[in-house]
């Protein structure tokens, strides 16, 4: 049993490791620090790249942030899945907006395709999101003369700035926490997307995106990110890059929605879900219980996965074995 243990691990790090949707995250990096480097810089910035909603300072005293966020979704979904598409571009916005304790305030969008039909399944998607979420589409642009398929959109949002949660923000010790609406179901798409928004009403949602709200103003996180398309282990590697922070993760502390793990696909495949509705969380251990406490109000399952540490080293435990899975100081 103890090798077995030993194995599983190993095979679980090796299927990780290779996971495109986590390999692709590596190209971010250079982008970024070119963009540091050579774009114009201004002092009502707060924060901007790695953020999931950058922040731009007003307010006559200061105190208020502008957020700000855009997102594209992938030319194979949207040409699969035009509608979704169109949905999904706002939704993952509005996660953007969430995950920092914003509201969202306004959207644009961009619509590429040579086809009327396709175009309109886009736009259907956009005008569908923005009564789930409540988002106003006030700007936007159409590209008919393109031999491409895609759709992307850009979210404004507000929070008062002692509010904002940064992704940059872990800290040694931090207890490190996944709060996920479980209420869900796998996605037409793709096995890999949990899908918990589709098919819920405006007032649902509505309830729901009260959560991060909340938690920021009651300070009670001290980094945050939504589980996108990297899953749970691509969305905390971001957050811990720019924490300059190393982490150990406890495999049997991660829950998974009833029934969805089975002899085809296992944890390991889990792990790599795109969830809706779910953000990786860190906060002091003695906050734990008033998150807790805030994600059941609203739906969520709240539980802990491991703990922050101070080198650069992801760590996975199974049972009784430590093992690495990647260090940061090297991986980028």
């Amino acid at each position: 049993m103890s090798e077995k243990n030993r194995s599983f691990l190993i095979r679980f790090i090796e299927n990780l490791r290779n996971f495109e949707n986590v390999e692709r995250k590596k190209i971010l990096f250079p982008i970024m620090d070119k963009i540091r480097k050579n774009s114009f810089r201004s002092e009502i910035i707060y924060s901007d790249m790695g953020e999931d909603a950058a922040s731009i300072i007003s307010g006559e005293k200061g105190d208020e942030l502008i957020l700000l966020t855009t997102d594209a979704i992938t030319e194979e979904f949207t040409k699969t899945s035009p509608w979704a598409a169109g949905f999904s571009a706002i939704m993952v916005c509005a996660d953007d907006i969430s995950a920092c304790g914003g509201t969202p305030l306004a959207a644009s969008a961009i619509i590429s395709s040579d086809q009327p039909q396709i175009r309109e399944q886009l736009l259907n998607g956009v005008l569908e999101a923005t009564h789930r979420f409540e988002i106003p589409l006030i700007r936007g642009h159409t590209s008919d003369k393109t031999s491409n398929v895609g759709v992307s959109a850009t979210v404004v949002g507000k929070i008062k700035k002692v509010h904002y949660i940064s992704a940059g923000g872990a800290k040694v010790g931090d207890d490190i926490v996944i709060i996920a609406d479980f209420d869900g179901r796998v996605g037409k798409s793709s096995k890999y997307y949990w899908d918990t928004v589709t098919y819920k009403t405006k007032e649902e949602l509505t309830k729901k995106r009260q959560l991060m709200p909340e938690i920021a103003m009651k300070q009670l996180v001290n980094s945050a990110k939504d589980v996108s398309n990297g899953g749970i282990f691509g969305t905390l590697i971001l957050l811990l890059y720019y924490s300059k922070k190393g982490a150990l993760i406890d495999l049997e502390l991660i829950k998974t929605p009833k029934g969805i793990i089975t002899p085809e696909f296992g944890l390991n495949e889990f792990v790599k879900m795109y969830l809706t509705s779910a953000f990786l969380l860190t906060l002091p251990e003695s906050n734990y219980e008033e998150i807790k406490r805030i994600g059941e109000k609203y739906g969520f399952f709240v539980f802990k996965i491991g703990k922050i540490s101070e080198n650069t080293q992801i760590q996975l435990k199974h049972k009784e074995y430590v093992e690495e899975f990647l260090n940061l100081s090297t991986y980028f």
